[in-house]
Order: structure tokens, then sequence, then C-alpha cells
């Protein structure tokens, strides 16, 4: 192999060969391509221009990329009490990296809204500012907060926060968190907040793939590997890309393009929003009793049962594997994100071993005397 096809294969790998020979420019137009498809969607998803969208190896690159995307540094950064371990990490790593780099503490601080889910929007985001306020104390900071939470699955009424802080609190940014809401929950329009989120989850693109939007004008503020994904920015050089998966973003471009294929956005959610009620109509009591205090209209497309007693969990998520539903293991339950694909007979199927175990719980070993019916229901993938 001559150097040249070696430096080829290391710039743009396998994705980039046509016909066995290895093609960079080739290989860079594909990368474009999807690049362009991929933020054009989450462009018309947003309903933001395309030029405020930049692609991301994820949720939290995204999140790490506009906590640290400024015109000046903030004076707290903080995230809510539901807020995912990643993106916790984030904020206080941004927090020691902008206070490294401007010379002033920046400080990390949560928030709790874990309780305000019994109350309307408006008063939820007139609590939220209060406590937010307690904590700011008149100083610039940013909030990031969760457009659906990731165990349980509560949808945040993000327009009354966003318009009720920038109301009484002008000195703070917001960036909406729609790693879980992307492709079935849209942003506000007119939102024009920092909106973060991936493919690989609901939209089931790639893993490593992700996106965020930015306030106007601010995409320019970011580094080469970010502002690469802008195709339609692209320079006057031709190997100006950075080393990038090829295949992994058109495999991106592809799961887009079959969502959209699947209905309009509106028709999945009305599909979703009625299986979701079938379920929570078939579940025995004890596992959703946690859901009690919750409005209605936070409610979304993931949902967590939880077993009363903690030690049942293991046994709840071990009776579904035995019954080949694969779900997320939680400490005392297991979590689902319901999908419009799914068929009722399915949904049906894992409302019974749900009544079952309710009835005839598992042991904490996870052993039953009962015949496994892992050959008897298909299996039902979720995502995390």
């Amino acid at each position: 192999m001559s150097p040249l096809v070696w430096l080829n294969s290391a710039c743009l790998g396998e994705a980039s060969s046509r016909s066995g020979l290895l093609d960079t420019f080739e290989g860079a137009r594909d990368l474009q391509d999807s690049y362009q498809a991929c933020a054009e969607w989450v462009a018309g998803f947003c309903e933001v221009k395309p030029e405020r969208v930049i692609l991301t190896a994820g949720a939290t690159d995204a999140c790490d990329t506009v906590l640290t995307t400024r015109k000046g540094p903030p004076r707290r950064i903080i995230h809510s009490d539901l807020a995912h371990e990643c993106i916790r990490r984030s904020v206080h790593c941004a927090a020691e990296y902008l206070s490294a780099l401007c010379g002033a503490r920046v400080a990390p601080a949560q928030i709790e809204i874990s309780d305000l889910f019994s109350l309307a929007p408006p008063a939820f985001a007139t609590t939220l500012a209060q406590r937010l306020k307690r904590i700011v104390r008149a100083e610039r900071g940013i909030l990031v907060i969760e457009h659906v939470t990731s165990e349980d699955g509560i949808l945040l009424p993000i327009l009354e926060i966003s318009e009720h802080v920038r109301h009484v609190l002008p000195e703070i940014d917001i960036v909406v968190d729609g790693a879980q809401a992307a492709g079935l929950w849209r942003p506000p329009s007119g939102l024009n907040r920092a909106y973060i989120g991936c493919f690989h989850k609901y939209i089931d693109g790639p893993v490593g793939t992700g996106f965020c939007v930015l306030p106007t004008d601010f995409a320019s503020r970011t580094l080469h590997r970010l502002r690469a994904t802008q195709s339609w920015s692209k320079p006057s050089t031709s190997e100006h890309l950075p080393t990038a998966d090829v295949l992994k973003w058109n495999a991106c471009r592809q799961a887009v393009a079959a969502l959209d294929m699947r209905g309009s956005c509106h028709d999945r959610l009305a599909a979703v929003l009625r299986a979701r009620q079938e379920l929570l109509e078939s579940a025995p009591n004890e596992l959703i009793a946690h859901l009690a205090g919750v409005r209605p209209e936070y409610l979304s497309h993931i949902l967590s049962f939880r077993a009363s007693d903690s030690n049942k969990g293991p046994s709840l998520w071990q009776r579904l594997r035995d019954c080949g539903f694969s779900t997320k293991r939680l400490d005392d339950g297991v979590r689902v994100t319901l999908h419009e694909t799914l068929p009722p007979q399915l949904l049906r199927a894992f409302a019974d071993v749900l009544c079952e175990f309710s009835v005839t719980p598992l042991d904490c070993s996870g052993s039953d005397s009962r015949e496994s019916k892992s050959d008897k229901v298909p299996r039902l993938s979720v995502y995390s």
C-alpha cells in the first residue's frame, strides 16, 4: 500500500472508499452532505435558522460547547436535581474551566425542581425563578434545564420557564437539555435559547452524534472542529475537515430521513401518547405510585415503573428480561421509552408481566419456578 493511500485512509477512513479506491474528495462530499442533512433536520425540528446549528459528538459534548461559548464568563452555572450525571459533570467541569480561563471563580450549583410537578406551569416557573434568584444573587448565570428528564421522563414547561426567567432574571442564560426530547417533543416556537440534543435516543441514530442550537451569532465563536460541521460555510481549501467518522454521520443522515418517513412529528407524538395512556391504565398502581402527584401535562414518552420496596427493583428488571423485554434498570425498578412503532399486543404483554409481578414478585435473587416466557414474547427494545 502506498503512503498516499495510507494517509487518505487515515484522514477519512474506509467510508471514503469507492470501487476499491480511497477518495478523500468523495469522502469529504459524503461527510458534508450528511452534516448538511442532519443540521437542516435540527433547524426544521427546532424552527431556527441552520446557521445556529452545530453538530457534536453527543448531548454532553453539546453542553460543553454551549457552556464554554460565552461573550463573558458567568458567576454561576446551575443544573437541576434531576440532571443526568453527564450534564452534572459538564456543569462542574465548565465552571472549573471558565474559572481558570478568566481568573475569576465560576461556581457550580444545583436547583431543586423535583417537588414542583404538582404545580401548574405558571406556578412552576414562578417558584423555579424564586429559587434561582436566591442562587445567583443578581449575578450573571447559566441555568441548564431538562426538556424531558432522564429517569422518569418528566416533561418540563420550558416555554413558561423561559419567558418568566427572561422577565424577572434577564441576567440568566438558559440551556435546554433536549437529549430525551429530540425527534418527538419540539422546543417552543421562537425559543431564542441554547438547545442541545442527540440523535441516538428516540431518533435511533448512531451513538456519538449530537447537536446544539446556539443563540444567534454564537456559532461563529466555536472551535474549528465544530464550525466545520456547518457545510454551508466551508472555506475555499479542499482539505479542511477534521478527522471524522463518515459512516457514522451517513448513518445519522439515514436515521433522520427514516424518522420523517414514519410520519409527521404530530402524528408520531399522538401515537406515542395513546400507547402511554394504554400502558398507564393497564399497569398496577403499586408500580406507578410515584407519578400520582405529577400533573398529566408533565408526562412524556418515557415511563418508569418503581417497586414500593426498592429491594424488588432488580427482581422486576429480571422478570421482564426473562419474558423477553429489554428495559433500563433503575435502583428500584425499570424505565422504558415508548415508540410509535411498538405494536399494541406487545404493550399488552408488557403490562401483563407488570401485573403478574405485582401479585407474585420474584425474590431478590431473580429466581422463579414458573416457565420463562422468553420464547413466547418478542423482544421490546428501549433507548437510554
